[in-house]
Formats: structure tokens, C-alpha cells, sequence
């Protein structure tokens, strides 16, 4: 069975090598920045990763710039696993190394396709026992985004602009489900949706534990769970 690596490649390459002969390799994917996009390849060979091992063209992770957009990184790695995805092959993501950017795109990639994650822990003088590679199974840790429907989608991206807004000392509506649906209006002209079809899709997202509520007076306001946030910032 042909076994692939998504692995991720910062200024330390050791734990690529060093892991590689513990997990079995055919073909590697670097994950990188652009300050290593010309020299990955030559580097993990100084590093001794075998001649037998295919590396295959960088995947660059570049999180800089006022425009930069998560998902759009993520999406490239998704799209290179998807690629690798056919019977037989299996596939692993090493999030070891890079930056903690890097991790945390990865590690949503692999959620994403299913695929099984591992680190490489470095030992401790204090304690021997420690290091070695920990294993992380994904399963269905993140629901695929395309089982909500359109307007479920819009109110995640709603919630998470809001939450950006705020950060930023802006002033914004409260996410009740009036504001939501007076947001709505605003983004997508048309006819005003009425509260309580802005309730139901909210019910509907707090089901799926995507969204909480709580109570401010008479009214209840919305806001993004974590997992939420993570499905938000993928809708891009």
C-alpha cells in the first residue's frame, strides 16, 4: 500500500527525516513558505531523506498581505490530498514542523479530507521515556461545509464579519435575528426574510453546535462556536 506525506517544512527539517523511516514513505508533499520553495527539495536530501522517496512540488503556505483569505491555503492542501485520495493509498499529514499558521492550516485540511495526522515529539532530557511519533485520527472531526444550506452559510459569514467588526472597534447591529436578517437585506438587496425564518436557520445551526445563544432582555444574540468559526473562515 503506497503511503504519502503531507509534511510540513520549516527552517528545521530533522523531524521529516527522522519520521519517514517509522511511518513509510513513497511520496512526499512539502508544505513550506516561500523563503524554502526553491531549496526544500535539495534540503531534505541533505538531511538524508532517501533517493527512493518521491518529493513532489511544494505546496506554499504564504499568510501575509491586508487580502490574505485561510481557506484559500487550505483549499490547497485539500485539493493535493483529494488528488491522492484513490484505493490503496494512505495518507498521512505531519504537522511537526513550520509555524504554528502552518499547524493550525494543515491540521484544518486534514479534518477536512479524513486523512490521519501525526507529530513527531521531540525527547526530554528529564524524561527518557518521552518523544516518538503521536498519532491523531481526524474521522469526522469537521462536518463538510456543503451540508448547509444557503442561508446558514450566510449568517456563519455574517456572525464571523461581526466578530472581526468588533475587534476592530467598529460599531455593529446585534446579531439578534433581526440584525441578522436587516445584514442580510443589506448584502443581498431583495425582500427583508422575516424573524422568524432567520430563527429557524439559526435553531438549526445551534443543532449542529455551530452556533450559541443567549439571552440579552427580550431577545436572543446570536454568536459562533468554535467550530463555527472554523467552517465561517473556510467559506471564505
Amino acid at each position: 500500500m503506497p503511503k504519502i506525506i503531507f509534511a510540513l517544512v520549516g527552517e528545521d527539517k530533522k523531524h521529516v527525516c527522522n519520521s519517514v523511516p517509522r511511518v513509510g514513505c513513497d511520496k512526499l508533499y512539502p508544505i513550506t513558505s516561500k523563503d524554502y520553495e526553491k531549496t526544500v527539495e535539495r534540503d531534505l536530501r541533505g538531511e538524508g531523506l532517501s533517493s527512493a522517496i518521491a518529493i513532489e512540488a511544494p505546496i506554499i503556505i504564504d499568510p501575509y498581505g491586508l487580502d490574505y483569505k485561510l481557506n484559500k491555503d487550505v483549499e490547497k492542501i485539500v485539493e493535493k490530498i483529494h488528488s491522492e485520495q484513490v484505493e490503496g493509498n494512505e495518507i498521512f499529514v505531519n504537522i511537526s514542523g513550520g509555524t504554528n499558521f502552518m499547524v493550525v492550516t494543515a491540521t484544518l485540511a486534514a479534518a477536512i479530507t479524513k486523512v490521519n495526522t501525526y507529530y513527531v515529539a521531540k525527547k526530554s532530557a528529564k524524561s527518557p521515556e518521552s518523544g516518538g511519533i503521536i498519532y491523531f485520527k481526524m474521522g469526522d472531526m469537521i462536518k463538510d461545509t456543503s451540508e448547509l444550506g444557503d442561508i446558514q452559510k450566510e449568517i456563519l459569514k455574517i456572525l464571523l464579519d461581526k466578530e472581526s467588526n468588533k475587534l476592530k472597534g467598529t460599531a455593529i447591529r446585534e446579531m439578534t435575528n433581526n440584525g441578522i436578517a436587516e445584514e442580510l437585506a443589506d448584502r443581498h438587496g431583495g425582500k427583508r426574510k422575516c424573524n422568524n425564518t432567520i430563527a429557524y436557520h439559526v435553531h438549526l445551526l445551534e443543532g449542529e453546535k455551530l452556533v450559541s445563544t443567549e439571552k440579552d432582555g427580550r431577545v436572543f444574540v446570536a454568536h459562533l462556536t468554535d467550530e463555527g468559526r472554523i467552517k465561517a473562515l473556510l467559506l471564505g
